[in-house]
Formats: structure tokens, C-alpha cells, sequence
């Protein structure tokens, strides 16, 4: 494990050794002692993670320090990076849908050493997560590299790993399904023996150790456990990253207008497996707060001179290559979330141009989508808020002239609306999904709530997504859209 003084040093300072990984030979590493590498891989997490999480309970408050020097020593192979993923994630939230994706991705994903993948299967079935251990040493199973003699010995160490087999006065479900999984786990040894002796073929090796994932699976019922349905999302997305042609990096985006809704959606779709969600972008709003200390260049065009169009533009290009950058190298997809407020409802007029659709398409393939609400809803969170002083005239109508004007810009995209969310928020966001061709999880539906995005203005603190009553329309209001031709053409056309 090549690591740099400097990230070693860190490491030093929180007081964490990381010991090395065995050394791999060239190609394809079914060579030497591989099974013994397997193993020192596996006693090799293990110390990491002792040493985490001795770290991380002795100084709390460095808990970021060393998640930071850990991401950068995960910077230095495919494996590396694997292993900081499950055991950051571990250390953070043993057990529950961030590991157990984390721990998908170690053994489903391509590039592995037969040690590497080993290690990971022996690691994973000592934490209890059976069904992940079982995929990779299936996978292993399935090479005709490996021996049948091999076969035996690293089914013997798996089951070796097990959790420990149950007290003989034990009761209840947990007891029997315990009891299930070591019976399983005796035949799946009476199989590789099996194979080993020439007595019967691998594919009635690989059909027990099917069994006994499918057994481990059953006994995991808990969503936020379900090591099936994370390989499944992982091999997904590992064969559209493989079938995607060759071109522009891809590139995810969403729109909408504020008080739309947008922020619960966003904050659904951050949670999801491998997304990292960028939330409010738009270069040309030059507006915040007046201590801006992270961007120098809105600092200096305060103090100095505005900038022009390219400087912004070079500036904007420059920050979201970086962001895409490194979700890359974490291994996940960036989704920017437009703020198209400022191109439509800022102003006397909608912006001729709109950054994210305008500027990024030449260096990127965008997928996109745009949500929608009933605009008397949308409208009446404006004056809620004060936003609708922020375009002139402050009307209702002229609202309504600028949400066609949004429509219009982004009439190429797939609509999906804000009360569809809230009826059938599962349906909703596996469409949304499939659009942006990001992994769905049930399970993520569930943690929406924890997620912090900017634009939190109607729904803070809310944890269940349901449609809520509509605010009291005001009399002048009601005034409006009694008289407004534009108000009943854009209800006509988002079809409400």
C-alpha cells in the first residue's frame, strides 16, 4: 500500500499506523499464495478499522481530520478507495444503507485482485454481511482459474468466519435462522469437498453458496439492510458505466422554479446511492452574503470591477470540472441542481441565456429533467417569502409569463410534477432516476430528511413527503387571476 510521507504524517498525528498490503504479482494474480494474500487483506481491514475507530473515540471532534487524511490516502489505488468507502462508512453508521452499499461496491464492482476480492468476502462475513461475502466468493468460485481444491479452501475460510455458531438453549427467530445458515453452511463444505474430489462439477458448488445467500438475504428483512438489492444497484451501474459509449462526460442536472418543490425532490434524489447533489447553482447570480471568504472571485469583482461574461464562465467551467473530478474519483454521480430562479424571476426580464443548459452542453452530455407545481401554489410561496418583489411587475400574470418562458427554454426536457411526488413519491423518484440513469433505493426515501441542501425555505426539519393544504388565496390575488389571460394558459398547459 504506497502511501505518501505526507499522508502518513497526517495519519501520525491522530495516532493511526495503517499497516501495508500484501505485495501483488504481476497479471492476473492467480499465482503464488494467493488464498494467504486473501487472508492478509482481511486481517488487514480489520486493523484499519481497529484503528479508526480507536481514533475517531478518542478525539470526537477529529472525527473530520481523519475522515480527510483517510480520503487522501484512499486516492492511491481502486482498493484503497474501496476500503476507506466501507470503513468511513462504517464508522459512521455501521450496519445501515451507507455501509452496506459500501460494502457492495468492494466486492460487485470490476478491477479486484482474486486476493483483494477474497479479503473483502472474509472481512464483510466477520461484520455479518453474509450475502456480499458470498458474492464475492461466488465470483471467485465461478473462475476456472481457481482451483476445485482452491474452491474448498476458501469456502472452509468463509465459513471459518461465520458468526459464531448458536448456544444450544437458544430460541426464536434469530436462533433458528442461525441455526438455518450453519446447516446451509455445511453443505455448501459437503459441495466444495465435493468438486474438490472430482465427484461432482462447480455448479453445484455455486448453487449452495446461492442457497446460503439467499438464506442470509431472507434473514435480513430491514431495508436499510438489503445487501441484494445494493449489489444489484451496483452491477447496474457498473455495466451502464461500461455500455455508455465513449464521448463527453457525463453530466447530471435538474430545474425548476423556487417554491416549487424543488428542494424536498433534490433532497430525495441526494440521497440516493452515488449521487453527490450540488444544490443552487447559477454563476450569474452575484448576489449572498457580504462575507464570501471561499470565493475570492466574487470578493475581488466587489472590490475591484465586475467581471465579464468569460471571466465568470472560465470560473464556472474551472469549479465544476473540479467537482466532477472528484465525484469521479470517489466514484459517484454529480447532479447539479439549477437555480433557475435567477434566470426567470429576477429582473425586469428572464435571462437571455441559462448557464447550465448554455454552457456546460460543450464539455459535457447533460441529462435533465424539470419538476413543476401548480403555479397558484408556487406563487403564493413567493409572496409568502417577499420573492415576488424580486421580478418587476410583481404580478401574478407576470409570473405566469415568466414560468412559460422557463417552460419554453426547457421544452426538450421530461416534466414531472410536484403533486405526483407527493401521491407517489417511490413511483416519482424511480422515473426521476431512470432519467438521470442514477441507482433508485427505497431505503433513501427514508433518509431525505437528514440531507442539508441551500433553498430549504418551505420544508426544514420535514421528514414525510405528503402535499400539503393550499395557503389562503389573498382577495387581490383572487383579483388577478380572475382577470389574468396568462394564468389560465399556463394552468391549460402543465395540465391542472
Amino acid at each position: 500500500m504506497p502511501t505518501s510521507s505526507t499522508h502518513s504524517e497526517q495519519l501520525a498525528t491522530l495516532g493511526i499506523h495503517l499497516p501495508g498490503w500484501p505485495e501483488e504479482p504481476e497479471g492476473s494474480g492467480i499465482t503464488g499464495n494467493w488464498i494467504q494474500r486473501g487472508q492478509a487483506y482481511a486481517e488487514g481491514m480489520g486493523l484499519w478499522r481497529a484503528q479508526l475507530r480507536r481514533a475517531a473515540a478518542f478525539d470526537g471532534a477529529g472525527v473530520m481530520r481523519l475522515t480527510a487524511a483517510v480520503q487522501n490516502l484512499g486516492r492511491q489505488s481502486a482498493w484503497d478507495q474501496g476500503v476507506v468507502r466501507y470503513l468511513l462508512a462504517d464508522l459512521k453508521a455501521g450496519g445501515t444503507d451507507e455501509s452496506v452499499h459500501a460494502a457492495a461496491k468492494l466486492v460487485a464492482v470490476n478491477g479486484r485482485t482474486p486476493a483483494q476480492q477474497l479479503g473483502a468476502a472474509l472481512a464483510l462475513a466477520r461484520d455479518g454481511l453474509l450475502v456480499c461475502a458470498l458474492e464475492a466468493i461466488q465470483q471467485l468460485v465461478e473462475t476456472q482459474q481457481v482451483s476445485p481444491a482452491e474452491c474448498l479452501e476458501i469456502c472452509a475460510l468463509l465459513v471459518a468466519n461465520l458468526p459464531a455458531a448458536p448456544e444450544a438453549d437458544g430460541e426464536g427467530e434469530p436462533w433458528l435462522q442461525n441455526v438455518a445458515l450453519h446447516l446451509q453452511a455445511s453443505r455448501v463444505l459437503a459441495s466444495a469437498a465435493s468438486t474438490a474430489s472430482g465427484e461432482q462439477n462447480r455448479a453445484e458448488l455455486v448453487n449452495q453458496l446461492e442457497a446460503l445467500a439467499l438464506l442470509a438475504a431472507n434473514g435480513r428483512p430491514e431495508p436499510e439492510r438489503d445487501e441484494r438489492a445494493a449489489i444489484s444497484q451496483v452491477t447496474t451501474r457498473e455495466h451502464r458505466q461500461q455500455t455508455r459509449p465513449q464521448g463527453k462526460p457525463l453530466l447530471r442536472t435538474i430545474h425548476h422554479l423556487a417554491c416549487t418543490g424543488g428542494t424536498v425532490i433534490s433532497k430525495c434524489l441526494a440521497a440516493m446511492p452515488d449521487v453527490a447533489l450540488i444544490s443552487e447553482v447559477n454563476p450569474f447570480n452575484r448576489s449572498g452574503s457580504n462575507f464570501e471568504p471561499t470565493n475570492p472571485l466574487l470578493l475581488l469583482e466587489r472590490s475591484y470591477r465586475p467581471l465579464s461574461t468569460d471571466e465568470i464562465l472560465e470560473d464556472f467551467s474551472r469549479q465544476i470540472q473540479q467537482a466532477y473530478q472528484i465525484c469521479e474519483r470517489d466514484d459517484v454521480d454529480l447532479v447539479i441542481r439549477d437555480h433557475s430562479h435567477s434566470d426567470f424571476c429576477i429582473g425586469t426580464e428572464p435571462s437571455t441565456t441559462c448557464p447550465i443548459a448554455d454552457y456546460l452542453g460543450g464539455d459535457y452530455e447533460l441529462l435533465s429533467a424539470m419538476t413543476v407545481r401548480h403555479p397558484l401554489d408556487s406563487y403564493l410561496g413567493l409572496l409568502a417569502q417577499g420573492w415576488h418583489k424580486q421580478f418587476t411587475p410583481s404580478s401574478l400574470d407576470e409570473y405566469c409569463r415568466r414560468y412559460m418562458a422557463f417552460l419554453d427554454r426547457y421544452a426538450s426536457l421530461p416534466v414531472l410534477r410536484y403533486e405526483d411526488f407527493c401521491s407517489q413519491p417511490a413511483e416519482f423518484m424511480k422515473n426521476l432516476c431512470d432519467i438521470l440513469q442514477v441507482g433508485y433505493s427505497d431505503s433513501s426515501l427514508g433518509r431525505f430528511g437528514a440531507v442539508t441542501l441551500s433553498g430549504d425555505s418551505g420544508r426544514k426539519g420535514i421528514k414525510t413527503i405528503e402535499l400539503r393544504p393550499r395557503r389562503e388565496v389573498p382577495e387581490q390575488v383572487q383579483v388577478e387571476i380572475d382577470s389574468s389571460g396568462q394564468y389560465g394558459e399556463l394552468v391549460g398547459r402543465l395540465g391542472y
